[in-house]
This record gives C-alpha cells, structure tokens and sequence, in this order.
C-alpha cells in the first residue's frame, strides 16, 4: 500500500517561526496575540520595553521582530530598538519590521526591514499577509 504524505503546507512552516513583537498598547498587545494564535502562531513573545525587547531578542534570536514606533515615552522609539538590535554584530542580520501610526520617515528606511502603516485599510488579513510576506523575506536573506 503507497500513502500519499502531502508536503506541509507554507503556512505550517511559518508558524513555527519565533517572532518579538514590541508594542506599549495592553490593547494591541492582547489583540494581536489573539489573532496570531488563532491562526497557528505560538511563537510569539511580547514586551512593551525597549530593555524587555533587546532582552527577548538576545535570548531568542528571533525570526522577525515587528515594533510600533511611539513607546508612550518621546525620547524611547522603535528606532531606537532597531538600531541596538542592528548594532550587534550577532543580531545585525534580524528581520526588524516597523508597524507603526506614523508617517514613514526616510531616515527610518535603513533601520527597518519592511513597514506597514496602521490605520485605515490595515485589517487582519493585511496585517498576517504583511507577517507572512516578512518571514519570507528574511528567510530568503539568511
């Protein structure tokens, strides 16, 4: 007897990534993980902290990490997260995602990977695209 194994599935493969997801907002927070773990996502860790998304970041060696930009402090941002993630050289290459309420800014283009602009028209199924599409993308730069 021959038993056809279908191949898993793209989406299998990418839930098995490790993603650092830095947001202040309890609201976001507690949102976005309900939405990821509903479609397959287990692995994803959540600070609201610059130190507490280094620390994640250190420690895991993340696939992805999406941060917002405004951390309710103006002198922390999530460019601030990019550019210590991307002043260690063994961190340097991670895929750093900016999904932020602000207008994109040029000098934010070298920090970030891929930005998405929340807001209107960035729905669930635009947001898990743009996650997807993100590890992709750094699958393919490793």
């Amino acid at each position: 007897m021959v038993v056809a194994v279908p191949q898993r599935p793209i989406e299998s493969r990418v839930h098995s990534k490790v993603i650092v997801w830095s947001d202040d907002d309890l609201g976001i927070r507690h949102g976005m993980s309900l939405i990821l773990e509903d479609r397959g996502f287990h692995n994803v860790y959540w600070s609201p902290t610059v130190q507490g998304t280094l620390h994640l970041v250190q420690r895991l060696k993340p696939d992805l990490v999406v941060t917002d930009m405004c951390k309710g402090r103006a002198d922390v941002t999530g460019a601030d997260i990019a550019r210590a993630i991307r002043s260690e050289p063994a961190l340097a290459h991670t895929f750093i995602a900016l999904w932020t309420g602000y207008d994109f800014r040029p000098e934010w283009y070298p920090l970030f990977d891929a930005m998405l602009l929340k807001g209107q028209g960035c729905d669930i199924p635009t947001i898990m695209r743009f996650i997807r599409d993100c590890l992709e993308a750094a699958d393919r730069a490793r």
